[in-house]
């Protein structure tokens, strides 16, 4: 219980600094507790949301961290499962540094205007869908194909081989992008 407790002061100071984020906009903060709902995000406003997430994420992993409450199941056919907690825990500071990636091809790359270069954009795009695809979906899918199925705690290893390429090629097509443009 500890450990959900140390988890979740993240969540009041993410929220304090989202507050703080609104009020320096000036005449454009938004009014009320509209400021919780994100448009038009800068990077350190998306910073802030995404760890505001993973703080949750952590809140709720931590309730049973070693699962012997047997709270969180180690995998469900729905989404709420320590499979899918551990997935968008692994996932988040993937999706962190493709924000900080993107955000330095467009103070190296943006030009007159600072804008991001569409293909920087696309390219974060088709890595935010493929990192999810593969931490949330297939993770879920490693428990329940091949010989998995005839063990409690087994997975099949084609489908973690998969994944394992997948983050290696993430990486490498990332890297080389940022690299190219620096």
């Amino acid at each position: 219980m500890r450990y959900c407790i140390i988890s979740s002061l993240a969540i009041p100071v993410c929220i304090y600094f989202l507050k703080v984020f609104n009020e320096m906009k000036g005449k454009k903060a938004k009014k009320g507790l509209t400021w919780l709902l994100p448009s038009n995000l800068n990077i350190g406003e998306k910073l802030l949301f995404i760890n505001l997430f993973m703080a949750c994420v952590c809140t709720v992993f931590a309730l049973d961290p070693n699962a012997y409450r047997d709270t969180i199941p180690l995998y469900s056919q729905y989404l709420i499962s320590r499979t899918t907690l551990i997935g968008f825990l692994a996932v988040i500071p993937n999706h962190i540094l493709m924000i900080l990636a993107t955000s330095w091809i467009t103070v190296v790359d943006g030009g007159q205007k600072r804008r991001t270069p569409p293909w920087a954009k696309w390219l974060a795009r088709f890595e935010y869908s493929i990192l999810y695809f593969s931490e949330i979906i297939l993770a879920q899918y490693e428990f329940r194909s091949g010989d998995a199925l005839n063990y409690s705690f087994g997975i099949n290893n084609q489908v973690n081989i998969w994944k394992q390429v997948r983050v290696v090629t993430s990486r490498y097509v990332t890297s080389r992008h940022v690299t190219c443009v620096t």
